[in-house]
């Protein structure tokens, strides 16, 4: 028997595939506001997803407008709070992928569920967490799309660690061929 083997030059990452998925999930969000997408993994295996959205039986924002308070919206359960809750305590050592960086809430939440290590796309009340993150023993990888090709770009990507959140790299790399000088 003859085999043929072919090298994929498309195939995306685990985590760019697991990013894509949470950013399908994202639009089934309910607050206009802001669409965010969870799904967490174990194993290569998605245990649960999650968006942002009313409780259940309650209306919509996207019905009767958004709660503000302090320029919140109150009315919805977060995207990780949704996936972490669906997930039970099948979420201790697993991944957690989020359109999002989580807010300190649902960062508290991922921490004590025992979430191992959170990738996501778009930071969000970074400086409010940053001590949390600091402090825990999660692994934060942070992807952002390349502005040529709408790609997830690893070469931009920050790694933030225990020891603290990387914020002195200024020089810009990006993906793909499509880049253009500025």
């Amino acid at each position: 028997m003859i085999y043929m083997v072919i090298k994929m030059k498309n195939r995306i990452t685990i985590d760019k595939y697991f990013l894509n998925i949470c950013n399908s999930v994202s639009k089934r969000a309910t607050c206009p506001r802001k669409s965010v997408g969870c799904t967490i993994v174990k194993d290569g295996r998605i245990l649960s997803s999650g968006y942002n959205g009313s409780p259940k039986g309650f209306e919509h924002c996207t019905e009767v407008g958004c709660k503000l308070i302090n320029n919140h919206c109150v009315r919805v359960v977060h995207a990780e709070m949704n996936a972490l809750l669906f997930a039970g305590r099948d979420a201790k050592e697993a991944t957690l992928y989020s359109t999002t960086l989580p807010c300190e809430i649902c960062l508290k939440l991922a921490i004590q569920s025992g979430i191992k290590k959170i990738i996501y796309e778009e930071d969000y009340n970074k400086e409010i967490v940053e001590w949390l993150l600091q402090e825990s023993e999660i692994e934060i990888i942070k992807y952002e799309k390349c502005k040529y090709c709408n790609e997830y770009c690893t070469k931009r990507s920050e790694i933030i660690h225990k020891s603290g959140i990387h914020n002195g790299c200024t020089e810009i790399l990006y993906c793909c061929e499509k880049m253009v000088k500025e």
